[in-house]
């Protein structure tokens, strides 16, 4: 809807070349593919992410301190699949309590700021498991990178075997 309000006015989509968006209602993918549908020629960026509330530690709950990455490099992989550009962490960096944050909502982020050492980890900068998810879309994924579509066809059904089919107990089946 709000892209399609952007659109419908040629003199102003003239000033813009394309459209940030967020998470914070799920993945979305239909509203990424049906936005991309209205203007090609636009691009489309994802532009702010995160886990709340607060931050969870590894030594505190370690399942749910992955799980966030995982939802993180879900919604990157999400996102680049359906036509964003790019994608942007709103906050790279956070104190221990997940500010600062002029709402007062808390959050988690990939770095963690504790210069006292309060958390018991050592005073500097703590890793959460979302900074290893982030790093391997950072590292890998280079601009100018193009997704290129494949498709996998299994054959569920096989000739019958013969006795020559057969090597070391083990079945070898070549379908051409």
């Amino acid at each position: 809807t709000y892209a399609r309000g952007l659109y419908a006015d040629p003199a102003a989509a003239h000033y813009f070349d394309g459209i940030g968006m967020h998470w914070y209602g799920g993945l979305n993918t239909d509203n990424l593919d049906g936005t991309h549908a209205l203007a090609p020629d636009k691009f489309l960026l994802a532009t702010e992410a995160c886990n709340c509330p607060g931050v969870i530690y590894e030594a505190e709950a370690a399942a749910e301190w992955w799980q966030r990455a995982e939802h993180l490099g879900m919604d990157i992989l999400q996102d680049l699949l359906h036509w964003s550009v790019g994608w942007i962490d709103w906050n790279l960096i956070l104190d221990t309590t997940g500010g600062p944050n002029h709402l007062g909502n808390r959050c988690d982020a990939n770095l963690i700021a504790d210069p006292t050492g309060e958390m018991g980890f050592g005073a500097g900068i703590i890793k959460q498991a979302s900074f290893y998810y982030m790093g391997h879309f950072s590292r890998y994924l280079r601009p100018g990178m193009r997704h290129v579509a494949l498709t996998n066809t299994v054959e569920t059904s096989a000739p019958p075997l013969s006795p020559a089919d057969i090597k070391n107990g083990v079945a070898l089946a070549f379908v051409p």
